[in-house]
């Protein structure tokens, strides 16, 4: 996210895109200039998605990555994965979801022959992958990716991790949209447990995993339960700032 002021968003987006302008003529005269427009293409997506212009930014990533192919022996397979993986971030933002799944395998394809920058891409990728398919009712395909993430998180991070807890309680939330109750209410305990420790004076985090279990234990007729774990979760609900949503460089995005 950025730090600049909406006037100051907006001013450096105008200067970005006579930028790009400006190298889409130079890249058409001279092939050997398509990596700096590769990178001005990225540097003003970024500030559209700064500003929430999510489509606008998902066109500018898919230029650069239909240039990236006509110079991938100069930037690599890992600038095709973060490219694919932005994209399918912006699609995936504008719950535009079969291309957002399109471009995150295709991102998935590229860090098969490379090392993802960050490490954690492929993770994310599984984890967000997950998300859209329980979105579409694909319950059992989306929990083959969230055990990928659950996996690999673990190896990145431990299993006592912010990005791990995020995990299970988005595992937790597909589990109960398929009324598997039970896994339901195991996954949400344990994303709770960790958030719990995590931040022990409270946070939005631990408040989203008190409201999720709560959720559960009403469904399986505790309302008791249910209402102490959504009266601790309103306690803290304003406490601290919420772990950043995801996106395709790195961070997890809570359901």
């Amino acid at each position: 996210m950025s730090d600049l002021t909406p006037q100051q968003l907006k001013d450096e987006s105008r200067r970005a895109a006579r930028a790009v302008d400006s190298m889409r003529r130079a890249a058409h005269a001279d092939p050997a200039q398509l990596p700096s427009l590769i990178n001005a293409l990225k540097r003003l997506a970024r500030l559209r998605s700064d500003q929430g212009e999510h489509h606008r930014a998902a066109s500018l990533y898919l230029e650069a990555l239909n240039h990236v192919t006509e110079c991938e022996d100069q930037l690599g397979r890992g600038e095709v994965a973060a490219l694919a993986a932005n994209l399918a971030y912006h699609y995936d933002r504008a719950e535009t979801w079969d291309p957002a799944a399109k471009y995150y395998r295709r991102a998935l394809e590229a860090i098969g022959s490379a090392d993802p920058d960050p490490p954690e891409l492929a993770a994310v990728i599984h984890n967000n992958l997950a998300m859209i398919l329980r979105r579409q009712g694909s319950y059992e395909s989306a929990e083959a990716y969230y055990k990928l993430a659950l996996k690999e998180f673990i190896g990145l991070n431990g299993e006592r991790h912010h990005t791990v807890a995020s995990v299970y309680n988005n595992y937790g939330a597909c589990c109960y949209a398929a009324r598997d109750l039970k896994r339901a209410r195991e996954f949400h305990e344990k994303a709770l447990d960790i958030r719990s420790a995590l931040y022990p004076n409270g946070h939005p985090d631990v408040a989203q995993s008190c409201q999720n279990l709560a959720a559960v234990f009403d469904t399986l007729n505790q309302p008791d339960k249910a209402a102490d774990l959504r009266r601790q979760g309103e306690s803290m609900a304003g406490t601290g700032k919420r772990t950043k949503a995801t996106d395709a460089t790195g961070l997890l995005r809570g359901s």
